[in-house]
């Protein structure tokens, strides 16, 4: 059975003994180019469980910061608006918390010119994994955090880890 806010993928492996057990789970196996390693022949059904999407939005209300997840997981995409006033950098911190003034993004900051809306995605590569959360600022300097005046709509999708 599977938890709840998860799908099961079933795939079918060969089996060699000692590696796995019908109904063991494990993660699928990609290539270098990402694509899928499946093999063909006799052998059970390997159930394969991972989170789905969910989204993060500022409501429709004008944010400087926030916490997109408080725990671990996977950036999929971000897509914002920067309001009319100034250019301003968006950045995304691998933090549960909206870091201090001064902290460095672990991602290369957005520059946003004013009334300018933007799109990061990370899903072609299966996201971009943060270890501890996924907080991100708008900031008015580009490679350290400076918070600047809340001129950022925001939409987030992320997922477990």
């Amino acid at each position: 059975m599977s938890p709840p806010g998860s799908i099961s993928v079933r795939a079918r492996f060969r089996a060699v003994p000692g590696v796995l057990v019908d109904g063991q789970p494990t993660e699928l196996r990609v290539d270098a180019s990402g694509a899928l390693v499946v093999s063909t022949g006799g052998g059970g059904v390997v159930i394969v469980q991972f989170g789905v999407p969910t989204s993060f939005d500022t409501g429709g209300v004008l944010a400087a910061s926030g916490v997109i997840r408080a725990t671990p997981g996977t950036l999929l995409d971000v897509n914002g608006f920067n309001q009319p006033g100034a250019v301003r950098f968006f950045q995304l911190f691998d933090s549960a918390v909206v870091p201090a003034d001064g902290a460095v993004p672990v991602v290369l900051p957005i520059r946003v010119p004013a009334n300018t809306h933007f799109s990061i995605s990370f899903a072609d590569s299966q996201g971009r994994s943060f270890s501890t959360g996924i907080s991100w600022a708008c900031s008015s300097t580009q490679l350290i955090k400076t918070l600047a005046l809340p001129l950022m709509l925001l939409n987030a999708q992320h997922r477990s880890p």
